[in-house]
């Protein structure tokens, strides 16, 4: 939608007013010149809600990445794989007369935000090692449905994600040492590297014509448990590939890290269960509402009577609108599946010809403090306002007779980092689940 600017003045310093005080009212309707027949307040219910597919994600150049599976019972496997790509710090090295003793890959946790883990840490999971077959560039977009050319296999981990820092006692000093996923890779691919070093160290073309780029890909079944995601560091020069090799004569070893000019690139993959499959593909109104991250799924609400207060054609001005939906508790999990921070709320996307498609957009009340969305601590609630948008909504339709309000879609944040979050909304349209509350002035 375009927002006008024209006419629109009065109308800011209006709701200005009225956002800061509720007394305030007869200096925001002296602004506009009318009067008013006191502050009305009204409630609406959602008509219909349902489960769709979510909105394609940039899953590129993200500041964290994630990696893991997990089999939930709820929801089915969500798992998340990764591109990452290491680079030379020097060039020029020549070691072709040495052998491998060992060649190992080493990536960071991100616990910047504590540990941000779905499922069960102590499962145990397998991923499968590969070298990307294919060129990928730092400045290219790529979304969570991309799905790499896999080449030979050179590794693999079995074991849990052990998020523990360690500590290193250097004189009287204690280092703290961020935990990382360590593992080996096959000697086969590191003896190859050595052998081709003169041409491929030459330059980061050339080790980039050697090894495109890394894949990790998790296996769908977790070896035990029921699998977990953890949050990694990709662009960290502490991760990447550590060789160790000796001669005749010597002994040495070679990082080559990741960075932050390394392609990074997280691809999801979802099997949602029977019930989201079905609202997925069966239009109507269902009791509970589906939010799942890593291009999951989405929650779609139609709301009939906020479309028709909409249409009324009164002149009227928005004190506060809000929407709140509450969580099936019985479906939380502290310590596996945790209640997001934080949800989104969207508006459908418009074409060119003005009709609403399946992706989602933001609108005027995004991003401010006003808007909400987070969830407090010990609540199960999350609470919007769009005060402004709705606004909007009734000037437009009052100028032109055109209503542009097409419902609500409900998601986890795709900010990064992409946290693999999860929730169960209740939504029972007959038991009125999906609240939505309005205070108005009426202009005479």
């Amino acid at each position: 939608m375009n927002y006008k600017v024209k006419g629109l003045l009065p109308l800011f310093f209006l709701l200005a007013f009225l956002g800061c005080k509720k007394e305030s009212t007869n200096v925001g309707l002296a602004l506009v010149g009318g009067t008013s027949d006191g502050e009305n307040d009204t409630a609406f219910f959602a008509s219909k809600v349902r489960t769709v597919e979510s909105d394609s994600l940039s899953t590129s150049r993200l500041p964290s990445n994630i990696l893991g599976v997990v089999q939930d019972p709820i929801f089915g496997l969500s798992k998340a794989s990764l591109v990452v790509q290491p680079l030379l710090k020097e060039v020029g090295v020549k070691l072709e007369d040495n052998t491998v003793d060992s060649i190992r890959f080493h990536l960071n946790y991100d616990l910047t935000a504590g540990p941000m883990v779905l499922g069960d840490i102590n499962s145990e999971v397998a991923l499968d090692v590969y070298r990307l077959d294919q060129s990928v560039t730092v400045d290219s977009i790529y979304t969570h449905r991309f799905r790499p050319a896999l080449g030979e296999k050179i590794g693999e981990f079995i074991g849990k994600f052990d998020l523990t820092t360690n500590r290193t006692l250097i004189g009287e000093d204690t280092i703290a040492n961020s935990p990382q996923l360590t593992f080996l890779l096959d000697n086969t691919f590191g003896q190859k590297l050595i052998d081709s070093s003169t041409t491929i160290f030459a330059s980061n073309t050339g080790f980039l014509s050697f090894l495109k780029g890394i894949v990790l890909v998790p296996r769908d079944n977790p070896v035990s448990g029921e699998g977990a995601i953890v949050a990694v560091q990709a662009y960290s020069n502490a991760s990447g590939i550590e060789v160790h090799y000796h001669n005749s004569t010597d002994t040495g070893s070679m990082v080559i890290p990741m960075s932050n000019n390394s392609v990074r690139i997280n691809y999801y993959e979802t099997n949602p269960s029977a019930e989201i499959v079905t609202q997925q593909t069966v239009d109507g109104s269902y009791n509970n509402g589906y939010l799942q991250s890593l291009g999951g799924s989405k929650v779609k609400i139609d709301l009939d009577d906020l479309s028709q207060f909409i249409e009324r054609g009164e002149q009227i001005v928005i004190n506060e609108a809000s929407i709140v939906f509450s969580t099936d508790e019985s479906t939380v999990d502290k310590e596996k599946y945790p209640l997001p921070p934080s949800l989104l709320l969207s508006i459908p996307a418009l074409d060119a010809m003005g009709n609403p498609t399946k992706n989602s957009q933001g609108f005027a009340d995004f991003g401010s403090s006003w808007y909400g969305g987070v969830r407090l601590d010990g609540s199960s609630e999350y609470k919007f306002r769009f005060t402004r948008y709705l606004q909007e909504l009734i000037t437009e339709y009052n100028a032109s007779g055109k209503n542009d309000f097409h419902g609500f879609s409900l998601s986890v944040p795709t900010a990064s980092p992409i946290r693999p979050d999860r929730a169960v909304l209740n939504t029972d349209v007959t038991a009125k689940e999906v609240k939505v509350y309005i205070s108005y002035t009426k202009l005479n």
